[in-house]
């Protein structure tokens, strides 16, 4: 049984951003009660699919659709790659990242009535998130379960993180994206925000935030986030200055606002997971293929954020595209 779902998040100083969550699928578990005392192992797993070799039905549409008529303002990640639909000069892009990683603050489960399982217990603050390398699959629970049907997950995000070539000379870099904010006392003010943008090195020591126009790299990453304000503009209940990545469309849902001391990323996902007698196991599959947006001015096929101004021109649309989430149980 598979459900998969779609978080489109598409991000530009220019671009208006668009949030979509949508499940679908079934399983085949037949709902039984099993008797009392019965359990059984389940085992939790996450891992990333880059998409070797792989042309899905999303895929195909942007390869073959067509451009909107009349020509439209800007650029949008549902246009047809190759294409330069808004005609400004900058041919619509797609690369893949060869790495990923995700911090995740907590993972639950959710009973059908509503109790929860603890995947990942919460791990009290943001900065000590799990945090997942899925160059390979990485197991985040196992353990002998009672039985129980299961409709949901629901996981709390610090970040994401992609490994990708960019800038010209093409470098390898690693770019991570917050998704929940850490500057509060509770959270060790981690100077963090929401929508927040910043460089890493191989070490796992930021270098600094990303800035438009120059490298994506240590040497062109901004040493504080002081003056930095993206598309979202200030947060109404936290005043705090909202990163490069979002608008308020986005960081104003009210999933993404728990008031003027926390903002935290929650995601749920659902779920057909029945537990009786027998071992499960659940894979999270993030899918990676064409994650990354942009117009690509210079005809490198390379995200080029400084001297290609591909992401601090008036016309230049951009964004990281939240991979598709993919639950299979077996």
């Amino acid at each position: 049984m598979t459900i998969r779902s779609r978080a489109g998040l598409t991000l530009s100083l220019m671009i208006s951003i668009v949030f979509l969550l949508t499940a679908c699928g079934g399983g085949d578990d037949e709902v039984t009660t099993p008797p009392a005392g019965t359990s059984a192992e389940l085992t939790v797993q996450v891992q990333a699919d880059f998409g070797a070799g792989k042309v899905g039905d999303e895929l195909k549409t942007l390869l073959t659709g067509g451009c909107p008529v009349p020509a439209p303002a800007t650029d949008q990640p549902d246009f047809p790659a190759g294409e330069d639909c808004d005609e400004d000069g900058g041919v619509i892009t797609f690369n893949t990242p060869s790495g990923f990683k995700v911090a995740i603050r907590e993972l639950q489960a959710i009973r059908e009535d509503g109790s929860r399982l603890d995947l990942i217990p919460d791990t009290g603050t943001l900065s000590a998130s799990e945090v997942a390398d899925l160059a390979q699959t990485v197991t985040l629970f196992t353990a002998n379960t009672p039985a129980a049907r299961y409709t949901a997950i629901e996981a709390v995000f610090y970040y994401y993180e992609l490994t990708m070539t960019m800038n010209d000379p093409a470098t390898v870099e690693n770019v991570r994206i917050y998704l929940s904010d850490d500057d509060f006392a509770a959270e060790g003010q981690g100077g963090h925000h929401q929508g927040d943008i910043t460089l890493v090195g191989n070490d796992g020591v930021e270098a600094g935030w990303a800035a438009g126009c120059a490298t994506w790299d240590a040497a062109g990453a901004l040493a504080s986030r002081d003056g930095l304000v993206g598309a979202g503009g200030m947060d109404p209940e936290t005043g705090h200055a909202r990163g490069l990545y979002g608008d308020t469309n986005l960081w104003n849902q009210s999933a993404y606002m728990q008031g003027a001391d926390q903002d935290l990323f929650v995601l749920r996902q659902n779920l057909d997971l029945n537990i009786t007698d027998q071992a499960r196991t659940v894979t999270i599959t993030f899918d990676l293929l064409n994650t990354w947006f942009f117009e690509d001015f210079d005809a490198n096929g390379l995200f080029n954020p400084g001297e290609g101004a591909e992401a601090c021109s008036a016309n230049s649309e951009w964004s990281p595209l939240l991979p598709e989430i993919e639950i299979t149980v077996d």
